[in-house]
């Protein structure tokens, strides 16, 4: 019998509507608090515009749109990963932390073998793969963690 924690997992990642809602939320509520301090203060009315800009981002991340996305991800029985970007380029690497936030998101932070300091974090929300992948991998990062981290949080 194989162990069950010793196969690759792949997932296909996809666009989340959980994440897209949040971004929304979260900048709308943003937005919202600049314009009721505006009232007083009507210089603050200026801020805005560096909220509707880390909206635009945070959206364009959350559609996973740009070359440096995520949309593929393995993780080896080795505990090695790789991954493939939007643009079409595999990276292997390891992973550093990860955090599991009940069934709701994983968030994975890897770091590829020939980048020593530059660290890419992925969120995957249960809508972004399907639902027996994301158990899986909440799984895998729950009771297997990697020997060299400490307890993942959740």
């Amino acid at each position: 019998m194989t162990d069950a924690f010793s196969g690759t997992l792949h997932l296909r990642l996809s666009a989340s509507a959980r994440h897209r809602y949040l971004v929304l939320i979260v900048h709308a509520a943003a937005a919202g608090v600049v314009l009721a301090l505006a009232l007083h203060r009507p210089w603050l009315a200026c801020l805005l515009l560096p909220v509707a800009m880390a909206a635009g981002v945070s959206w364009r991340s959350a559609m996973l749109r740009g070359e440096t996305r995520i949309v593929r991800l393995h993780w080896h029985g080795n505990d090695t990963w790789s991954w493939q970007t939007r643009d079409g380029r595999w990276y292997s690497g390891v992973r550093t932390q990860a955090y599991v936030f009940a069934t709701v998101l994983v968030i994975v932070t890897l770091r590829a073998h020939h980048a020593r300091w530059r660290k890419t974090r992925v969120i995957v929300f249960r809508d972004s793969i399907d639902g027996d992948s994301h158990r899986r991998l909440r799984a895998r990062l729950t009771v297997a963690p990697s020997p060299n981290e400490p307890a993942v949080d959740g």
